[in-house]
């Protein structure tokens, strides 16, 4: 091995800690954040902080993070004719991220995430649009159900 490539394999090792205690960092904020509610940070940077960390991604801020959009589905794309829906999204430049946070998911709500990204989509054809499921609890079903279904999930 000559010396420059144990230069990069030490300069590469060196970023990757770096990232690993950046992400440790924001995990230990947005808990102490949860458990602290009146330190007067808004939901967005809690959600952004924990999107960075979950989906270990550093390009998603506070200011992407649009929560309780409420939209109508219009044509019945994904839900019948003029049936109103929230849905809590991260936009970062041409890609959109619809997700959802349980604690525990079901089915039916795994299910309905499926379809308000079938909805994204049908909105935002020239986008690329993504379902990200954050799920305290998740067991073998729900890993299965979000795979079968395109969908990413956060344990």
């Amino acid at each position: 091995m000559t010396t420059e490539e144990i230069d990069q394999r030490i300069e590469q090792t060196l970023a990757d800690v770096i990232w690993e205690v950046r992400g440790f960092r924001n995990w230990l904020e947005l808990n102490a954040n949860i458990f602290q509610p009146h330190t007067g940070h808004r939901w967005q940077d809690v959600v952004a902080t924990a999107f960075c960390y979950g989906l270990g991604r550093s390009d998603i801020k506070p200011g992407h993070v649009k929560l309780r959009q409420v939209l109508e589905d219009t044509q019945g794309v994904a839900f019948r004719p003029g049936k109103r829906k929230e849905v809590d999204i991260i936009e970062v430049g041409n890609e959109i991220i619809v997700f959802e946070v349980k604690s525990a998911a079901d089915f039916d709500d795994i299910d309905d995430l499926d379809d308000k990204v079938t909805w994204a989509q049908d909105l935002h054809p020239n986008r690329d649009v993504k379902g990200v499921l954050a799920n305290w609890g998740a067991d073998t079903d729900q890993r299965r159900w979000c795979k079968e279904r395109g969908l990413k999930m956060i344990p």
